[in-house]
């Protein structure tokens, strides 16, 4: 008959070794490694160092700084300098000059390439008149000269969209598109003066460049375009003018800083200009004919803002 006893020892001196085992493992020292058979990964890293770099696409994404500076809600105010000439077939017939207090809000969002803004302007006061007064019975009309001043009331709605792309670092090329409305009410004042209404739609190309670095972008933009429907009424008929359509052109510089990732200030200067035509002769009652003359508005508009999102 075995003798369980025995059984019961060998287990228990089982139990002893490995329990000893264990313990001296908890207390061993670290194995040490030979240095020699640690991989040595600094040839792998001047290995890569020495593969050739893809070159950078001229179409790349545009700089973070220029997408977060395009990007928000602005609040723009300043002055609007307008000078506005009236030609007749042998001289000038009228001038206005003066600057025109304005305010401008704004959307725009900038992305990766695809970007796109609205703009509104509002520029109110009163500037220097230099012409005549024309008065208009049912014998003929007759001009007064005049050296006054006018009310004014401008107003602009701008759409625009752009697809841009970063030729070289730190650089952003913007070419894209741009809709407007333009709305000018002129209030001759003084004795025998009237109001007068100028309204056109303009559709045309614009291109900006931009350079970021650091907290600054610089931008410079310009734009080109043609009108539609130009057209004036005015209260000394009940007639409306059809006007010639000119052409449209403005350059705008503008300089932003980062005050924060959120927070962007600004301060720009645009000088554009356009033209309308000769309107046809209109006949306006009591055998009267009158025609609205060739026009030229050169306008510069010097704004400081802040962009927020």
């Amino acid at each position: 008959m075995p003798d369980f006893r025995i059984f019961s020892l060998q287990r228990t001196l089982l139990a002893a070794v490995l329990l000893i085992g264990a313990v001296a493992n908890a207390h061993a020292d670290p194995v040490s490694i030979p240095a020699s058979s640690i991989p040595d990964y600094g040839i792998i890293r001047r290995v890569s160092e020495t593969l050739p770099v893809p070159p950078r696409s001229p179409w790349s994404a545009l700089p973070e700084s220029i997408q977060d500076a395009d990007t928000g809600i602005s609040l723009a105010g300043g002055l609007l300098h307008q000078h506005y000439v009236e030609d007749g077939a042998v001289a000038t017939l009228d001038t206005e000059h003066g600057s025109i207090p304005f305010l401008n809000l704004a959307w725009h969002g900038q992305y990766d390439h695809f970007g796109w803004g609205a703009g509104l302007r509002y520029a109110t006061g009163s500037d220097d008149y230099d012409g005549g007064v024309q008065t208009c019975t049912a014998s003929g009309c007759t001009v007064t000269p005049s050296s006054s001043s006018t009310g004014n009331k401008i107003l602009d709605l701008t759409l625009d969209a752009n697809y841009g792309f970063s030729p070289l670092p730190h650089l952003a090329l913007l070419p894209g598109v741009f809709v407007s409305q333009h709305l000018w009410l002129r209030d001759l004042h003084g004795a025998g003066g009237y109001d007068e209404r100028y309204s056109h739609r303009m559709a045309g190309a614009q291109l900006g460049v931009q350079y970021g670095i650091d907290r600054f972008v610089l931008g410079l933009r310009g734009r080109y375009g043609v009108m539609f429907s130009p057209h004036e009424t005015a209260t000394i008929s009940s007639a409306t003018f059809n006007l010639g359509s000119g052409a449209y052109s403005a350059l705008r510089l503008r300089l932003t800083w980062a005050a924060t990732s959120r927070i962007h200030l600004f301060v720009g200067d645009e000088y554009g200009g356009f033209s309308y035509g000769a309107s046809q002769p209109v006949p306006v009652g009591g055998g009267l004919v009158l025609q609205e003359p060739h026009s030229r508005t050169q306008q510069n508009v010097i704004e400081v803002g802040v962009t927020a999102w």
